[in-house]
């Protein structure tokens, strides 16, 4: 339960080089590969993001991607379609596919222009995955802090953004807070998830970055 859970974790904040690059890959056919770990920093799963498709209308890109999450070197379950949807710049999640979701597509925005202490949308979302339901409010979404950091795929110039939510599943709500590194024409390099508690409870940093 706990890694289908993570798995949708990873499909919605997984979001998404020049000073006008949007927060997010928008390069057809590039291939982003991350580690996801456990507390400890141990992996448990790495996963894979392929921009497939990239529509140019004026300034706005629709971006297909595909993510493939792998368990011991093997898939762990049916790839999944998602769709970036970049507007002058800000970007913007929305699902399609195997997936079904209703969701309030602010709360996983991000706008052209990021700067330090900049409070960015909140909202809710309904999301059906593999028949498991979940619903994600969330309260806080800031960025706190820009730094450059290197990871396996590189060093990157990022923003880095706080999101604190409630998850609620089969009766269970869990509160968490997760902050996520964004780099410019890549998206996501790293992400930390926290409990209530504020004590780690997993992580995800960028290893690879293949373009054509």
């Amino acid at each position: 339960m706990k890694k289908v859970i993570f798995a949708i974790s990873l499909l919605c904040f997984g979001l998404v080089a020049a000073a006008q690059s949007p927060f997010t890959c928008t390069t057809q056919g590039a291939k982003l590969r991350y580690m996801n770990t456990d507390a400890q920093g141990k992996e448990v799963t790495t996963s894979e993001i392929e921009v497939t498709a990239v529509e140019v209308s004026g300034e706005s890109y629709s971006v297909t991607q595909v993510t493939t999450i792998y368990l011991n070197g093997k898939r762990f379950m049916k790839p999944v379609e998602t769709k970036v949807t970049v507007r002058d710049g800000d970007v913007m999640l929305t699902m399609d596919g195997s997936t079904n979701v209703s969701a309030d597509a602010n709360a996983f925005a991000l706008p052209k222009r990021l700067a330090v202490g900049l409070e960015l949308p909140v909202g809710e979302a309904e999301i059906s995955l593999n028949g498991l339901q979940v619903k994600q409010t969330t309260t806080f979404h800031k960025v706190v802090a820009r730094e450059e950091i290197t990871v396996p795929a590189g060093t990157f110039d990022c923003y880095v953004v706080e999101r604190q939510y409630t998850a609620e599943t089969m009766g269970i709500s869990t509160k968490s807070t997760i902050k996520t590194w964004y780099a410019r024409g890549i998206g996501t390099v790293k992400s930390e998830t926290y409990d209530e508690e504020n004590k780690l409870r997993s992580g995800m940093i960028l290893i690879e970055y293949l373009a054509r």
